[in-house]
């Protein structure tokens, strides 16, 4: 991936690259992806491949501390494994999922009932949806909220929260809604409270 950034039009944030690794610590390679895009984004799993992608909107918006926010909530996705947790999640839900499949596959061919067909099909639909978004879903959800609360410790939960409004405002509302990946806004900024102050 690193080789693979070096070669587009993804730009290197040097500064932003020295902060991490002189305050936190942390080694990374940081690109800048160029438009609109108001969210950043870690890869790779082993530590010559970790890459924060960051869109170039958030640099408008957004002063150096909170920026640098954003960068360790990403760093701390990859200091608690999560991306090596949802890849093995995945390596045990895909046999499960493929073997369903393939019984509903047999299924569709020793069926000749149409009812039973279409059943068969919601139902294959469904457990499919459960093991492939929902199950990771959920883990991903927890992981969201630990990222947040190393980001808050690292630069701080006001400075932090505040990323996270101006996030929110530029998406839309995004971050407000959650999703099936992430809380939604009030979970998280509820629960960075409450563990920082559990911390104290």
């Amino acid at each position: 991936m690193s080789y693979l950034l070096k070669n587009t039009e993804y730009s290197r944030m040097a500064e932003y690259e020295a902060i991490l690794l002189a305050k936190h610590r942390a080694r990374f390679s940081i690109r800048l992806i160029p438009g609109k895009i108001t969210n950043a984004y870690v890869t790779g799993i082993l530590p010559f491949s970790r890459v924060i992608l960051v869109g170039e909107e958030l640099l408008k918006i957004m002063t150096q501390r909170q920026i640098e926010g954003i960068l360790m909530h990403e760093v701390g996705h990859f200091k608690h494994g999560h991306m090596r947790k949802l890849f093995y999640i995945s390596l045990l839900v895909s046999p499960l999922a493929i073997s369903l499949f393939n019984i509903r596959s047999e299924m569709a061919i020793l069926n000749n009932f149409l009812i039973l067909d279409l059943a068969s099909v919601g139902l294959a639909g469904g457990v499919l949806g459960f093991l492939m978004l929902y199950i990771p879903g959920r883990f991903q959800r927890k992981y969201e909220l630990q990222a947040d609360l190393f980001a808050a410790k690292a630069v701080g939960a006001e400075t932090y929260l505040s990323a996270l409004d101006i996030m929110d405002e530029v998406s839309g509302g995004e971050v407000s809604k959650g999703g099936n990946t992430h809380p939604n806004l009030v979970s998280r900024v509820k629960h960075i409270k409450s563990m920082m102050h559990e911390e104290q």
